[in-house]
């Protein structure tokens, strides 16, 4: 058996090594940890119609061809909404400028008995006024809510105006294809779901980065 050159053998051993340095590159880029939960496969959203404190209408074409990150609350709450709000708005600061035009924050009223378009608007904006203050009739949201297994109700009748929203804190995310793709539980890092846009947009056709 012909003995294989010194020269040969190492000249090898730099091409497997170069092939799996390659490789588990292109793993780490195509498999990201992200700190959501990712619904694989993506659930495909239904029509939907909403309308926004602007009067201009919020529905499924509204969502596609960029990513959606949205979540639902009330004037009136007195801990969760702020807190989720307050992330929108660092979220949105921890974005690159010339991104921004392809990502979008939505507050969704479930309230919108009290939450007036001119209420909502100056409470939203009062966070960031490029977060997206949204509302409807209550069976359109309901029904929007129920798309992405969003709940709420009214809780505690008592004097008019005196009751509050239990709601589903999370957030949600849908893709440039109008499918929902990740939920997120709070409390996040500051920047965490600014940093995983960038990885969840990085293998698709869409990416925005």
């Amino acid at each position: 058996m012909p003995k294989i050159p010194h020269r040969t053998l190492a000249l090898f051993g730099i091409l497997i090594a170069l092939v799996l340095f390659l490789y588990f590159q292109n793993d780490s880029r195509n498999d990201p940890a992200i700190g959501g939960t990712e619904l694989i496969p993506a659930q495909e959203i239904g029509e939907f119609n909403l309308v926004d404190v602007y009067g201009q209408p919020f529905r499924k074409a509204d969502v596609l061809g960029k990513w959606t990150v949205l979540s639902f609350g009330f004037t009136h709450c007195p801990d969760v909404c702020p807190v989720t709000l307050a992330a929108f708005r660092d979220e949105l600061n921890a974005l690159p400028l010339n991104s921004r035009n392809r990502i979008q924050f939505v507050f969704i009223t479930v309230d919108p008995e009290r939450d007036t378009p001119e209420v909502l608007k100056k409470y939203v904006q009062a966070f960031h006024t490029a977060i997206r203050p949204v509302t409807g009739n209550l069976d359109d949201i309901k029904h929007f809510a129920g798309l992405i297994n969003a709940t709420f109700a009214k809780e505690g009748q008592g004097e008019v105006g005196l009751y509050t929203m239990a709601h589903s804190p999370q957030y949600f995310v849908i893709n440039p294809e109008g499918e929902w793709q990740v939920i997120y539980t709070p409390p996040l890092a500051k920047g965490r779901l600014a940093q995983d846009l960038k990885s969840l947009s990085r293998p698709k056709r869409f990416g925005i980065f």
